[in-house]
């Protein structure tokens, strides 16, 4: 069985001037008004990134703080990536933690200058090729845990579905130290609210920081399907109101995640040998939603069409007894759920808003449009999820 070697890098991603933040705002209004800008930082953002190999293949796994990355963006950082080390085979998934108090890379809130993209590629880049420069023989294992209260659903608090468990990766090298632990846990970062103006990580920042502060290494937190899950102070003070949505809460809510990771930590059974095996497919999906259609012709979703259809990307990781499928956008709980249970790994991965960005994706009957709020609006349209998971790789 070949030998796992592995890296781990990671790069600020923090803009050095202050611009418009994501989220709390009329979408794709054009000019400055109604927009939240920046007015300092509370913390750092960051690319971080985890290369695997096997001697075959290897596969790169950056994760950066912002609200999402139209595919586009996703492509300049692979293929600089590519570049930069090398490697022409060197397989990327980029995904986003979808941090609402990150600069508005997508352009639906203001938008941010053209350097602030570049600053983004480059940097992303730089973490994956020196990721995969420090690759080196390692070990690898995988554990999983519930972590109860911290989320709620958003469509429905009372009874709609949760995904508690949190599943982690922990990589360690010859020496025995750690290089990496990865956490996926299905969560809007989306702690800071409305009223916040300091860019910021949120929650992910104080969940990497006590990882990285027990066992070292770099932490990265890639988020699951977590369309309709949010953090318990977002749901209970959604206006901003109650004094729930603080520095303080979303220390709590990254804190406790972390303690139930490292909790678990120690399960994890280490072995160097690994079998990796990828299967990538590019589903093809209808644009029905008129508010996206207006978008592309205005310019902000920079998008190309195939016959009316948005091209996607899904991939299907196999690690041992572990497997991981990368999400095209914000998939709803349920549909997570439902993945999970057709996924043959022992352990389950879901990485959200890998590969692409492809917004909301919601179960077909739950689709209401006469609904308030930003889903369906903001959905390519009541096919998606069919569409994706008949194009699906095999599970």
């Amino acid at each position: 069985m070949p030998k796992l070697m592995a890296g781990a890098a990671k790069r600020i991603i923090t803009p050095e001037v202050n611009l418009r933040l994501a989220g709390y705002g009329p979408i794709f209004r054009p000019g400055p008004w109604g927009h939240r800008v920046a007015s300092g930082v509370h913390d750092d953002i960051f690319a971080r990134c985890l290369a695997l190999g096997d001697g075959e293949k290897t596969l790169a796994f950056v994760v950066l703080d912002l609200v999402s990355l139209y595919q586009v963006d996703m492509e300049a950082i692979r293929e600089r990536a590519r570049q930069k080390t090398g490697r022409e085979g060197l397989m990327v998934a980029v995904g986003t933690t979808h941090n609402h108090s990150a600069p508005d890379v997508i352009g639906a809130y203001g938008g941010v200058p053209r350097r602030y993209k570049r600053l983004i590629h480059e940097r992303a880049s730089d973490a994956v090729a020196e990721a995969v420069a420090n690759m080196a023989p390692a070990r690898i294992g995988f554990a999983t845990t519930r972590v109860e209260g911290i989320v709620r659903n958003n469509r429905d608090p009372e009874a709609g579905p949760l995904d508690e468990e949190a599943a982690m990766m922990l990589v360690e090298g010859k020496d025995g130290g750690t290089l990496a632990v990865l956490v996926n846990f299905a969560c809007h970062v989306d702690v800071l609210g409305k009223r916040n103006t300091l860019i910021t990580a949120d929650f992910p920042a104080y969940l990497r920081r006590d990882l990285e502060r027990e066992r070292g290494g770099t932490a990265i937190f890639f988020n699951a399907a977590q369309g309709d899950i949010f953090p318990r102070q977002t749901v209970e003070d959604h206006d901003d109101e109650k004094g729930l949505r603080t520095f303080e809460e979303a220390e709590a809510v990254g804190s406790a995640i972390a303690k139930a990771v490292l909790d678990v930590l120690p399960k994890a059974k280490l072995t160097a040998d690994v079998t990796i095996d990828v299967q990538v497919t590019y589903p093809e999906v209808a644009v029905d939603n008129l508010m996206m259609k207006i978008g592309r012709l205005l310019r902000r979703i920079p998008r190309k069409l195939y016959k009316g259809r948005a091209r996607s990307e899904t991939w299907v990781v196999n690690i041992n007894d572990a497997q991981i499928v990368t999400l095209p956008g914000q998939f709803f709980c349920r549909l997570g759920l439902e993945l999970k249970e057709q996924m043959k790994g022992t352990y389950k991965f879901l990485f959200g808003l890998t590969g692409d960005d492809l917004a909301y994706v919601l179960p077909p009957d739950e689709w209401d449009p006469t609904r308030e709020g930003e889903e369906e609006p903001l959905s390519l349209g009541i096919n998606t999820w069919p569409a994706i998971k008949e194009q699906l790789p095999p599970l």
